[in-house]
């Protein structure tokens, strides 16, 4: 079987054929001045075959004159390119005009290392927040250690499935970096780093419906009285080393009963609430304010106190100014989850809230507005029917006066009103 580029050689040679069309009866066929296929129709056979001789001698005066002009190394590469490429069925020109193609793109391109900071610094601009360039950053780096070295251009989408195949992680871990190298490459497409964006083509990881953890409501009333009555021991001042702790330390422990109610009642994340001050918990207007400088998409967010969390503030009252997390709060919120008689479930209270809320009011939509989710159906697909109506219940009865057993373990409410 012919190769295609004997194919195209055997084309680009002058021929003669029968032609039945207009009074015409022959046609010889040839390679124009602009390099196509071009015909031309005769009625006489000698014509044509006269024409066809003419043309064959213009062809190998052709022929001639390109290899006089070509010394012998480029004739070597010449024939030793076709050797190479022979198994292929494509000529030199093919390569040639693949090569410039590729040649085109990567001289617009720039490598993977020196594009990851000016995408950073566009994300700034656009107003996002620090610790969403943060994780963004991380998790470019780490693609970078495989693909630092190479162009924008040259990344396609089966090394992106690879590497991420390779990742070693969870589903949703993965579909966090997908996200992020979607987000990078759709930047250096725009700016034309690269000729299309590789993510596009890569699928999402399913998400298996047990990474989704949440506490029980009997498991949640044990976490709330264990924050309410914990006090801290021998905790280490921030920043030290060794043996230099706080003897006795007695310090202030409403932070940490406020992390609980917070997260598991309103659903905000754990950077959230580090970042949250007691001015933008506005119980008398029945909402927490998330500013864009808290918020992990840097986008204001309003999540409703409902009655359940209105009580446990209550509780957590009087009010005061600033944020809500004290001195030394990282060291206790260890110790505390250290000395839990029960397991501490990562990112678990976002989670229950997400699934609690869901069964409450079947509303994937307003759901995703109390997260700050951009995507309804990321969230129907992860927290639907994840918990029971019965435990859906007991859940928003979690009230302080339900949970804690004795009267003195209450703090006495105080009236206050929060500042605007």
């Amino acid at each position: 079987m012919d190769t295609f580029s004997q194919k195209r050689r055997r084309k680009a040679k002058p021929s003669l054929g029968p032609y039945n069309e207009g009074g015409y009866k022959w046609a010889v066929y040839f390679v124009g001045d602009d390099g196509k296929r071009a015909r031309r129709k005769f009625i006489q056979k000698n014509e044509a075959s006269a024409f066809l001789a003419d043309k064959e001698v213009e062809t190998e005066n052709l022929g001639t004159r390109i290899s006089s002009t070509l010394d012998d190394e480029v004739k070597r590469d010449a024939f030793a390119a076709v050797e190479m490429l022979k198994q292929y069925g494509v000529s030199i020109l093919d390569a040639a005009n693949h090569y410039r193609g590729h040649l085109t793109a990567t001289s617009k391109s720039a490598h993977i290392n020196g594009l990851i900071e000016p995408f950073e610094e566009s994300k700034r601009a656009d107003g996002k927040a620090d610790r969403y360039v943060y994780d963004l950053r991380n998790r470019l780096q780490l693609f970078a250690r495989t693909f630092g070295e190479r162009y924008a251009s040259e990344i396609a989408p089966k090394d992106v499935q690879e590497w991420l195949a390779g990742l070693n992680v969870g589903s949703l871990t993965r579909n966090h970096y997908r996200r992020v190298l979607g987000t990078f490459f759709g930047w250096c497409w725009r700016l034309g780093y690269c000729s299309e964006n590789p993510v596009l083509m890569v699928s999402r990881a399913k998400q298996l419906p047990g990474q989704i953890t949440v506490y029980t409501p009997k498991e949640m009333a044990s976490l709330l009285r264990s924050a309410a009555k914990w006090k801290p021991g021998r905790i280490k001042r921030e920043g030290t080393r060794g043996r230099n702790s706080l003897p006795n330390f007695d310090h202030e422990t409403t932070d940490i009963l406020a992390n609980i109610v917070l997260c598991g009642f309103a659903g905000l994340r754990q950077s959230e609430f580090e970042r949250l001050t007691w001015e933008q918990v506005k119980i008398d207007r029945g909402m927490i304010d998330l500013s864009a400088t808290i918020t992990k998409t840097a986008a204001r967010r309003l999540v409703k106190i409902r009655p359940v969390l209105q009580q446990w503030l209550q509780h957590l009252g009087p009010f005061r100014s600033g944020r809500i997390i004290q001195t030394n709060y990282s060291n206790r919120m260890t110790a505390f989850r250290r000395q839990l008689k029960m397991p501490w479930k990562h990112n678990a209270l976002r989670h229950s809230f997400a699934s609690y809320l869901m069964e409450d009011i079947q509303n994937p939509g307003e759901v995703s507005l109390q997260l700050g989710h951009s995507d309804a159906g990321v969230v129907f697909a992860h927290y639907r029917a994840l918990v029971a109506p019965e435990d859906n219940k007991a859940f928003w009865a979690l009230t302080p006066d339900k949970v804690l057993k004795e009267k003195a373990d209450l703090v006495p409410f105080q009236s206050h009103k929060l500042a605007s």
